[in-house]
């Protein structure tokens, strides 16, 4: 399995190898069958112009997900599950407003992100809430692994 990232942005530092390890970590939980997945960590420009082109809607957002091949079911068959575009600045910002810490918050962007592309949906209540819940679990998860305190 092959997590590609892409650094594309000064805003906040992207640490690959943590990258990589949140990616195979949520995959393999959620029992994700993949070969190969894109990272993109991206300035305001490009999420707002991604946004905008592909949502009609060409403010700033958190992270978008272009999901590509389905996740193979015991095929000999290449999954490139997707791509993941993450704003480092939209992490920034909103740590700034909360208060909170923003490294944090750009790994949030990304759990939430893969948690896309292994199928969940956040556009209900319902769908929101166990979005929330995998989130949570995983942030804390990943905390727990690297000796990290999470919020």
């Amino acid at each position: 399995m092959k997590v590609s990232v892409f650094n594309r942005q000064k805003s906040l530092p992207v640490v690959k190898k943590e990258v990589e390890q949140i990616a195979l970590l949520v995959l393999d939980r959620e029992k994700i069958d993949w070969d190969e997945i894109a990272i993109y960590f991206v300035k305001k420009n490009t999420i707002s112009s991604l946004h905008g082109q592909f949502f009609d809607d060409p403010s700033p957002t958190d992270c978008i997900t272009f999901p590509l091949d389905p996740p193979k079911k015991k095929s000999s068959s290449f999954c490139f599950l997707g791509e993941i575009f993450i704003c480092s600045a939209v992490a920034l910002d909103y740590a700034d407003l909360h208060k909170t810490n923003p490294e944090e918050e750009q790994r949030l962007y990304l759990i939430h992100a893969l948690l896309h592309l292994s199928g969940y949906k956040d556009q209900t209540p319902c769908d929101k809430k166990k979005m929330r819940k995998k989130e949570k679990i995983y942030m804390k998860m990943f905390s727990q692994l690297m000796g990290k305190k999470i919020r």
